[in-house]
């Protein structure tokens, strides 16, 4: 029996075995785990009813698909690394796609009804 509990420290685990082969009854192993939380979640900053301008160039955008909610399409993009703008078009056919415009010196924003934008604070 192996029971895992709350971390330690945020990657270190405190496992307690249980009649393991090699390991004493009731000793406490410290155990670092490896990507299941590679970086903190990122911080967002939403911008509603607004879009980037210029929009995201083929160069920087990426296609996350089309989702049901702003909420979706945020959580969407947690897979995605190198991404600090993302956009759900809620106004038009629900698409959602992430970018990376960290070479843009100063963003800038439109007003575009019904659209849901996220900048990384």
């Amino acid at each position: 029996e192996v029971r895992v509990e709350p971390p330690i420290q945020s990657r270190w685990w405190r496992l307690f075995v249980q009649d393991a082969w090699d390991v004493s009854p009731g000793t406490f192993l410290l155990v670092e785990t490896f990507g299941i939380r590679a970086k903190p979640a990122p911080l967002w900053e939403t911008h509603a009813d607004l879009h980037l301008d210029p929009p995201c160039n083929f160069r920087e955008r990426q296609s996350l698909g089309y989702t049901s909610s702003a909420a979706d399409c945020l959580a969407a993009a947690e897979a995605i690394p190198q991404v600090d703008y993302l956009v759900w078009r809620g106004d038009a056919d629900s698409s959602c796609y992430a970018c990376d415009i960290s070479a843009r010196y100063n963003p800038s924003y439109v007003d575009l009804a019904s659209a849901t934008s996220w900048s990384l604070r």
